[in-house]
């Protein structure tokens, strides 16, 4: 049973390690990405953060049933710093990318009013056709 509390903990690892290269990328390219990006960041970081979740609740109930070696408790401390990691980047990140997320809808919104302001600007002539007669 200790080797399946091993796989455990290095898929644990793995994963958080994969969170934390994720939320590095995004805060060094944050403000030049769209809002498509931004969102898909959210949805694969998500995704990743429920697995993640997933696997340290099977981790944590085989730890219940059996003691912790001393490799199993380096294996946890070094998790547990990613995941202090991987806090301290989301304190950082998250309100970039809120102040990104304003600054995309309010460019977004100056547009649409733009729009409308150049639809109110169409002529006054008759949009009919005519037919024009060039033999003569």
């Amino acid at each position: 049973m200790n080797s399946e509390v091993e796989t455990l903990i290095l898929q644990s690892l793995k994963e958080h390690s994969e969170m934390l290269a994720m939320l590095k990328a995004l805060q060094r390219e944050i403000d030049t990405h769209s809002v498509a990006y931004l969102e898909q960041f959210n949805t694969n970081y998500h995704t990743l953060q429920q697995q993640s979740q997933g696997t340290d609740n099977k981790l944590f109930k085989q730890l219940d049933l059996e003691g912790i070696s001393k490799n199993i408790r380096q294996q946890l401390d070094h998790r547990k710093s990613m995941q202090q990691d991987i806090l301290d980047l989301l304190k950082k990140t998250v309100p970039r990318a809120n102040i990104a997320k304003t600054l995309m809808a309010s460019e977004i919104q100056s547009i649409q009013k733009g729009r409308t302001a150049l639809s109110g600007y169409k002529s006054q002539l008759n949009n009919q056709g005519k037919i024009v007669n060039r033999a003569s």
